[in-house]
């Protein structure tokens, strides 16, 4: 039927009037949020998925929807991707449904005209039914939204390179933003040979029909993009129960053993985190194998089978992602600019699960790791930003390892800072405060403070919202019977920080110092607001971030040793120059003296004393290199030796 010329000028004026109203409030953005006028309280999904192989669903989602301000041209966005809008309703009326914006943009979005006014405190039930083909975002290798391999269907809720981040819209109609969180009720119908999982407490399902009827409710209000599904012949793996909440993993038959070593310790995992935070925030712990992952979604995790086949009982990764459950879906980021404070921190709770398992050497020894790791391959990577409100570009993502591995190291020296008491004690604030909610970088950093009574805005600066990492330079000067040692801060990029919060663990030997233990070594972390100075007795004893206590993200440049000697009543010096330090390849050695040079042996001398490298530099030569491949991970010493007398030594740390 042709429309009326009227009823064709109505509808024009109606679509001017919608973006007229929408045009007031705009969304938020994946990186900016911002107030709208309404709250989601929750998602009721029923959803048929009748041939998984093809994608294809029919849904029908309730969104009920809380006013919070007065709006006379009342709208409702909804984002959903590749799939129709079959029809919206509100009290059984079709309601028109307009496009915002382009498939391009960040915040493209189908608007849902209300024709009504609203008050606040009006609750509306939006009824949304679409259909069609599910998929993942683009680009070559897609990572969020749905995807159809292995025999199991399934979604993961963020993207790597999509500009919108969050690909819970792939599947299901709702306000795909973190920043408003609601419960959900799912009902999967599905065929009668496969399992649907979802997040939440099964409830029930009925197998009686042509196809299963799975039904799913998570009472706990939860981000867009941490809601889940996967269909699959599963089956399921019971775990045991920590607390009287239920553990347990949905897997292809074909991988149940395996996964239930992989898993077997995922109990431990649960009851590690609820002693050092809170208690375990929902219903139950599970996980699904899926290829790709891992993702966090609550309570019920994506996890990459290939990692699951591999019966690793540490088993980091279900660790990290565990962690999730707490930071990032207990307290989710307001937007995704906050994302270190899901990632940093579910990173260094890899850390922490070392530390359960194995003690704090292994702690530190995996914080040491992640530091490196940054420094040497991650940063020339990827780019060198900070951890809030990163650049998403490539060879940046959406989820660059930044935010994971230097993230890790920043909360672990913040650890160090505080203190176990004070900082523990500040997670659990924080985590309660903002419990099923959302927070900001700075929402931490206040908590923090208010715990600790310290002012952290320069730490903030230096560490969250400042790029790159300090470089100090160590010097040691022989004295009548000591040696005096100076760390300094050296001259980095114009556009870094100072780092004058920098932590710094350094032991050394000194029976005359008063922090010195029963052995006489010291283990101090020193704070390097300013250059530091020090006394030693024998300079092989040093080792610069090293000890007991932390681990911190800074390049050791230069070790220089400087020997005194006197001749003729006058003073001269060798000078010895180690770098880099710490070393994984080569190190080199130069040398200067204010003497007339000879020729020199130069070795390098494991803890026991065994010579493992020696070279001689002739007497015109300033410098030599020396491999360390080979050699275990640890502290060695480069000693200098002239005319069979040892003259100069100066230590240094060979990397894992």
């Amino acid at each position: 039927m042709r429309p009326s010329p009227v009823s064709l000028a109505l509808r024009i004026l109606l679509l001017i009037m919608a973006s007229m109203g929408t045009a007031a409030q705009p969304i938020s953005t994946p990186t900016g949020y911002r107030q709208q006028p309404f709250d989601v309280i929750s998602y009721t999904l029923d959803a048929t998925i009748a041939e998984p192989s093809t994608r294809m669903i029919r849904a029908t989602v309730v969104i009920r929807v809380a006013w919070t301000v007065a709006a006379t041209d009342a709208s409702f966005p909804v984002h959903l991707r590749d799939l129709t809008i079959d029809s919206a309703r509100l009290d059984g009326t079709r309601l028109q449904v307009v496009d915002e914006g382009q498939p391009a943009d960040a915040t493209y979005h189908h608007r849902i005209v209300l024709n009504r006014t609203t008050a606040p405190g009006d609750t509306l039930d939006i009824v949304v039914d679409y259909s069609g083909t599910m998929t993942a975002e683009p680009g070559t290798s897609p990572w969020g939204g749905v995807h159809y391999q292995d025999n199991v269907l399934y979604a993961m809720g963020v993207g790597f390179s999509a500009n919108y981040v969050s690909t819970t819209q792939h599947w299901l109609a709702c306000y795909d933003h973190p920043s408003d969180k609601a419960t959900f009720d799912a009902t999967f119908r599905v065929p009668r040979s496969m399992v649907a999982a979802s997040v939440g407490r099964h409830t029930d399902v009925d197998s009686s029909g042509p196809l299963s009827v799975w039904h799913w409710k998570e009472d706990h209000p939860a981000a867009t993009y941490l809601l889940t599904f996967a269909v699959g012949p599963f089956a399921k793996l019971d775990l045991g129960t920590v607390d009287d909440i239920p553990q347990v993993a949905y897997v292809l038959r074909r991988d149940t053993m395996r996964s239930k070593v992989s898993y077997g310790l995922v109990p431990r995992m649960t009851a590690t985190f609820a002693r050092r935070f809170v208690p375990y925030p929902f219903d139950k712990v599970g996980y699904v194998n899926t290829q790709l992952g891992a993702m966090e979604h609550q309570t019920l995790i994506s996890f990459p089978v290939v990692i699951a086949q591999r019966q690793d009982t540490v088993n980091s990764t279900a660790a990290h992602e565990l962690a999730h459950q707490w930071f990032g879906d207990y307290v989710s980021p307001q937007d995704f600019r906050h994302a270190w404070l899901t990632e940093s921190f579910a990173t260094f709770c890899e850390a922490l699960w070392s530390e359960e398992l194995s003690g704090r050497d292994e702690y530190l020894r995996v914080m040491e790791d992640k530091a490196r790791q940054y420094i040497r391959t991650i940063a020339p990577g990827e780019g060198i930003f900070p951890l809030y409100d990163f650049p998403r570009q490539a060879p940046s993502s959406n989820y660059p390892q930044t935010i994971y591995q230097k993230g890790a190291v920043v909360v672990g020296m913040l650890r160090a800072i505080l203190g176990d008491s004070i900082f523990f004690d500040g997670m659990r604030t924080y985590l309660r405060r903002h419990a099923y909610g959302n927070a900001t970088s700075d929402d931490m950093r206040n908590v923090l403070e208010e715990v600790s009574g310290r002012d952290l805005s320069e730490y903030w600066n230096d560490w969250i919202l400042g790029m790159g990492w300090p470089r100090i330079t160590t010097t040691l000067i022989q004295e009548t019977d000591r040696w005096r040692v100076r760390v300094s801060h050296i001259a980095t990029d114009a556009l870094w920080p100072d780092f004058h919060t920098l932590p710094l663990n350094v032991t050394y030997r000194n029976c005359l110092d008063p922090n010195a233990g029963a052995d006489c070594t010291v283990d101090t972390v020193f704070t390097m607001d300013r250059d530091i100075e020090f006394f030693v007795q024998d300079p092989s004893t040093l080792r610069i971030n090293s000890g007991t206590k932390c681990r911190s993200l800074v390049e050791v440049a230069t070790v220089t040793s400087i020997g005194m000697e006197e001749r003729g009543g006058t003073a001269s010096h060798d000078t010895m120059t180690l770098a880099p330090n710490p070393v994984h390849d080569d190190i080199v050695v130069r040398r200067s003296t204010t003497k007339p040079a000879s020729a020199a042996v130069i070795e390098i001398v494991d803890m026991n004393g065994r010579i493992v490298q020696s070279t001689t530099i002739g007497a015109g030569q300033e410098r030599t290199r020396l491999t360390t491949t080979g050699l275990p991970a640890g502290s060695y010493i480069v000693r200098m030796s002239v005319d069979g007398k040892a003259v100069l030594s100066a230590p240094f740390t060979r990397s894992f």
